[in-house]
Parts: structure tokens; C-alpha cells; sequence
């Protein structure tokens, strides 16, 4: 029997208990919580695979608005959305160095950052009406805190595959460069 499944769940769950403690007991402020939440959903992608991601990026919007972390409800499909894009680009962008090649990795999210903030800003500017500071926040913020968390899970997935810790979803313990 393979034990793929069962590592799947138990890596996810994981990393999604980790990402909702961090977003609901801490309560910081979006600058500072942002960039861990994006690190949490790029180490899911590295470690357990896209569609892990993705469904740890589609609940952190409703965990934060049914915490009251987030005050406007009709966001959180938007980024429950966005969330799923960066995670989906990100993982076929990684998908092609098969997580040996840092360049590649980097270039995905460089273009994961930005499919995010183009999908968040655009549709809170044209979807819907939000208050002035709920839209700010919608929009550079967006890349900013998307890159920074990419920074980080860089910093943190290297650090674990290099002790070996842990694997990536590659079974990979070390990078080969």
C-alpha cells in the first residue's frame, strides 16, 4: 500500500495548522502576517505539492475573516482565488527544474507574486466596491508581501532540505545544484 496519501494529508495538515496559528493567535498587522502566510503557501507547493497549497490558500481567507482578521467579506473569495494562482503558477513554473534549480524556482515566484497581485488588484478594483483602505491594501501590498514570503520559504526550505530534515515533494533531501 503507498503511503503517498497519507504523507500528503499529514504534510498538509501540518502546514495549514501552522499557517492558521500563525494567522489567528498573532494577529499582526497584513505587512507583517502577509509575507508569512505567502511563505507557508510556497513551502506547501515545494514540500508537498500545488494542489497543497492551493487548498491551504483557499482556507486562510475564511479562517481570517471568521477570526475577524479580515473586516470585508467579499475579499475572501477574491483571495482565496489568488491565493490558488500563486500556488497553481508557482508549482508548474517549479514542475519544470523538478526542484533542483533555484533559478527556476525563483523565476516561479517571480511570476507567481505577480499573477497574484494582478488577479487580487484587478478584481477588487473592478469587482468590487471596497472602502479606501481595504482597496490600498489590495494592491502593491499584494506583490510585496507574495515576494517577501517567496524570499522566506526560499530561506526556510533550503535550510530544512539541506539538514535533511526533511524531503521535498521530489523525495529529494539535498539540493543538487
Amino acid at each position: 500500500m503507498s503511503t503517498r496519501p497519507v504523507n500528503w494529508i499529514t504534510r498538509t495538515a501540518i502546514l495549514m495548522a501552522m499557517t492558521l496559528a500563525f494567522q489567528v493567535v498573532f494577529k499582526l498587522p497584513q505587512p507583517l502576517t502577509g509575507p508569512v502566510v505567502n511563505m507557508f503557501l510556497y513551502l506547501s507547493v515545494i514540500l508537498v505539492g500545488m494542489w497543497s497549497g492551493a487548498v491551504i490558500g483557499l482556507a486562510t481567507p475564511v479562517i481570517a475573516w471568521m477570526a475577524g482578521i479580515m473586516a470585508v467579506g467579499p475579499l475572501v473569495p477574491v483571495i482565496q482565488l489568488g491565493n490558488a494562482s500563486l500556488c497553481i503558477v508557482f508549482g508548474l513554473i517549479d514542475e519544470i527544474g523538478k526542484g533542483k534549480n533555484i533559478w527556476i524556482r525563483i523565476l516561479g515566484i517571480a511570476a507567481a507574486s505577480v499573477t497574484k497581485f494582478l488577479f487580487i488588484s484587478t478584481s477588487a478594483r473592478y469587482l468590487l466596491t471596497l472602502p479606501p483602505p481595504a482597496a490600498k491594501a489590495m494592491g502593491s501590498p499584494q506583490l510585496f508581501t507574495a515576494l517577501a514570503g517567496g524570499a522566506l520559504a526560499l530561506l526556510v526550505s533550503e535550510a530544512l532540505l539541506r539538514t535533511g530534515a526533511i524531503t521535498d515533494r521530489y523525495g529529494t533531501a539535498k539540493r543538487v545544484e
